[in-house]
């Protein structure tokens, strides 16, 4: 019937109803048709919306029964809400409207065809065992109603709204299509992680950034799987493992029964390969044990092969070599930092988020239920390891040189401690904190020596890093900020670092030298403490001023005694970088940390299902995307990777010999009071500041003596001091 007739309000609430009933209907049809290759014609509707003629319904439901074999229950009940609503509405325009009899007409007709779909519809079996591939296509059509078209397109909704909102599943179906779509869900990062690998080897990535993106959606795998079984907690009292999720999927409980019911497509989907090898070697397991490799089991990794000129059965039997050949050397790497049967493990490997931290509960208690995570996490390094095959001695070349470069620097600074210089324990927390501990784990093959010794002579060298690019990106992540953190408490409890930073900040301002981008990085990260935001210290600008006869500061009082304040001058961890909040936090994706990375993916309602307000829903792939451009950031512009070891040795040089030359200036205008004390570089400061308090105590000849001291010392410092191997102008432990 002609939409412009007038209807009452009760025909319109129905009528709405039902149009968007049938809406729903044909978005679930053609969505099941592209799935399973089915052709189809769609045409504009009198309101324009997308439709099909009124003939074509019944026969593109034999066509997706014809090929699928199974239609959900929910869609034979929407099929008949359909006929109900359109009848509803042709009895109204019968009575309301007699004389338009060839409308009339259509509706009966339409109904008709309507009732015929959902025969057809009935027709089809309801088993989860009849085709597992069409049951995921049309299952996954009925949780996602919306359908898109290269010219038009016609209404569609989020992918990740309530279930419950579409009422096309029974209850009895839920719990599987939720389960599918959690696939689904994995599935794409799983995609999402491999282009991001594929990015690194062509250059586009760091190999820290790949890194932490893999963490941090192996994090978010571990959200969903948790709000899946928060969500059917019933169902999954009993346990809540992968095994549990495909006896609802399949009604099966074996591995076996899965193989003949799924083809090799569908068994890759769900990581069929993936936890059949997991959960073989669980059974190996053994108190303080690695198993050893069995040669016998797997044929050697070629890195070199062409994947894909191979069979099925050569792709499978390379997945098991590389899975039964990797997972006996984190077996070690756990043991040997502590896990065992039945004891909780408080050492953490370099590269603990990597691979190790899954496998340590099941190497606790081996008949522990494999959980969905750990399965994802195996299978994600499997994805890297392909994408990286032709590229694996990269990313360990990687780490050795970042991890080498701090561990030179570090022990530069050991060598040339002085205690007169630092605080007692310092050198100490240095040396077994950072060089002991990174030496050994990454730069010595320890792990190797400790394998022999356990009688496991089947390893390559460097084999944990060798063959997992993501742990090398980890380890090197890690290690930057164990550095990054050793080398802020060393500036937190001297006064060297700050002093020069100040001294460079005042002379960049007033334009006596040249931007250091090494030093802008750090004042970056210290100035909301001793630089007001960015301001120079007062100390040194009224010296400058004095130089330049503009004393109007030091004369107006700006100057604040305070304001030279050294203390806790760093945060620890860059303060707000986000690559160290993550670290620091378990790379759990809190509420405050989303809305820093990407404050539009965050929905503001709060999810039922989250289990807690500081878990909203969030779009995962938009997060990363997010995440991917600020560690990119924070990698190459913060203070985060700069060689601090470097830059505190570099200050007391710089401060030593400004106070050779300033010290005897300040000699001559202070006379007695001055007391020169070679192990305090930094007292220069006190006298300097002392000399100030006098208007007219320092004469202009001598502060232009001082500043020109200061910008030769300055200029000393950037070109290295024969401390650091200065490349391209940087500081840094990432070239």
């Amino acid at each position: 019937m002609p939409s412009r007739f007038p209807k009452p309000r009760w025909i319109l609430d129905s009528y709405e109803e039902y149009k968007q009933c049938q809406r729903d209907l044909l978005d679930w049809m053609l969505r099941s048709a592209r799935n399973l290759g089915i052709s189809y014609r769609i045409k504009r509707g009198p309101e324009g919306e997308l439709t099909l003629d009124t003939d074509e319904w019944p026969k593109l439901a034999a066509k997706i029964v014809d090929q699928a074999d199974f239609i959900p229950p929910g869609i034979i009940k929407l099929v008949e809400e359909c006929i109900e609503g359109r009848e509803k509405l042709s009895r109204y325009y019968q009575i309301k409207y007699p004389e338009y009899k060839k409308a009339n007409e259509s509706h009966i007709i339409f109904i008709s065809r309507l009732k015929e779909v959902r025969d057809i519809f009935k027709t089809a079996g309801h088993s989860r065992k009849r085709d597992v591939v069409e049951t995921f296509s049309l299952s996954l059509g009925a949780m996602s109603i919306g359908i898109e078209d290269d010219d038009q397109s016609g209404p569609s909704r989020s992918s990740d709204e309530d279930l419950d909102d579409f009422n096309l599943i029974s209850e009895d179906d839920e719990v599987q299509l939720s389960a599918w779509f959690l696939l689904h869900d994995l599935h794409s990062l799983r995609e999402y992680i491999q282009k991001t690998w594929a990015d690194y080897v062509a250059g586009k990535l760091s190999l820290i950034t790949a890194s932490i993106i893999t963490t941090q959606a192996v994090e978010i795998a571990k959200e969903m799987e948790a709000v899946f079984f928060e969500r059917f907690n019933q169902r999954f009292e009993a346990s809540r493992d992968y095994i549990s999720m495909v006896d609802v999927l399949l009604s099966v409980e074996n591995e076996e029964a899965v193989r003949q019911i799924c083809p090799p497509d569908v068994q890759g989907f769900m990581m069929l390969g993936t936890w059949t090898c997991i959960y073989k070697f669980s059974t190996e397991l053994r108190q303080g044990f690695a198993p050893k490799l069995r040669q016998d089991f797997c044929a050697a990794f070629d890195p070199n092969a062409d994947r894909s000129t191979m069979s099925e059965e050569e792709r499978d039997a390379e997945d098991i070599c590389l899975l039964m050949t990797h997972l006996p050397d984190v077996a070690a790497q756990a043991i040997r930092s502590g896990s065992g049967c039945g004891q909780k493990c408080s050492n953490h490997t370099i590269d603990e988020e990597s691979l190790v931290q899954g496998l340590r509960n099941l190497i606790d208690d081996p008949k522990r239920p494999i959980p969905i995570h750990l399965v994802f996490q195996w299978e994600v390094w499997k994805d890297i390891v392909l994408v990286n095959r032709r590229n694996l001695q990269r990313p360990l070349d990687e780490l050795r040189s970042i991890v080498g470069s701090i561990v030179s620097s570090a022990e530069g600074w050991v060598s040339a401690f002085d205690s007169r210089f630092y605080i007692a324990g310092m050198k100490s927390r240095v040396q077994k904190g950072l060089v002991d501990k990174l030496r050994e784990e990454i730069l010595v093959d320890s792990h190797d020596a400790w394998k022999r010794q356990q009688g496991i002579t089947d390893s390559v060298s460097f084999r944990p890093f060798l063959y997992n690019p993501w742990a090398c990106g980890i380890a090197a992540a890690n290690s930057i900020f164990i550095a990054h953190d050793m080398g802020v408490y060393i500036a937190n409890n001297s006064e060297h670092l700050v002093h020069v930073l100040q001294l460079y900040n005042a002379l960049l301002q007033h334009g006596r030298v040249a931007h250091w981008p090494d030093m802008d990085r750090l004042i970056d990260i210290c100035s909301p403490i001793i630089f007001r935001g960015g301001s120079p210290n007062p100390l040194f600008v009224s010296v400058i001023s004095l130089s330049t006869g503009r004393s109007s500061a030091l004369a107006g009082g700006w100057w604040d005694p305070q304001s030279n304040r050294t203390g806790a001058a760093f945060p620890m961890r860059q303060g707000s970088s986000i690559l160290a909040q993550l670290s620091s936090e378990r790379y759990r994706l809190s509420d405050h940390i989303i809305m820093k990375l990407s404050p539009d993916s965050i929905d503001n309602t709060t999810s039922k299902d989250a289990g807690d307000a500081d878990n909203r829903r969030h779009d995962p792939l938009v997060v990363l995307d997010a995440l991917r451009q600020r560690a990119e950031a924070e990698i190459s512009s913060t203070g985060l990777t700069v060689d601090l070891f470097a830059a505190q040795r570099m200050s007391l040089v710089i401060l030593q010999r400004w106070r050779t030359q300033v010290g005897r200036l300040l000699a001559r205008v202070l006379g007695p009071e001055y007391d020169d004390r070679p192990g305090v570089p930094g007292c220069v400061v006190k006298y300097l500041f002392m000399a100030l308090k006098t208007p007219g105590l320092i004469p202009a000849g001598a502060a232009d003596k001082m500043i020109a001291e200061a910008v030769k010392v300055i200029e000393e410092g950037r070109g290295g001091l024969g401390i650091v191997s200065m490349r391209d102008g940087r500081m840094s432990y990432v070239r």
